[in-house]
């Protein structure tokens, strides 16, 4: 079973925990608006998650069309997901000249 669920105001951590722990092998969530794309709502794509310390997976973000057209029709749906989670050293230079931060 793969869960298809809407954004919500929920964590997107709470929802797949809800859905893995309902029995699903995979989660979809999909978007609140048909106005939105899935980069522009900010949320983080290939996160891990995790249930009591062991990973789970796979949970993708898609539009709002496609998750609608999810719900209403009967489809075989397969996922498939291959990600390198790795930690790495980054910074930011921040800096304001003479004329402020623009």
């Amino acid at each position: 079973n793969i869960g298809v669920v809407i954004r919500g105001n929920c964590s997107l951590s709470r929802k797949a925990t809800l859905a893995f722990a309902a029995g699903a092998v995979g989660v979809v969530i999909y978007l609140e608006s048909p106005y939105e794309s899935v980069t522009q709502s900010g949320l983080t794509l290939g996160k891990q998650f995790y249930i009591n310390g062991s990973p789970i997976g796979p949970v993708y973000i898609v539009t709002y069309q496609l998750g609608r057209e999810l719900v209403q029709a009967p489809t075989m749906l397969h996922m498939e997901c291959e990600n390198e989670l790795r930690d790495i050293v980054c910074w930011n230079v921040l800096c304001e000249g003479r004329d402020g931060d623009e």
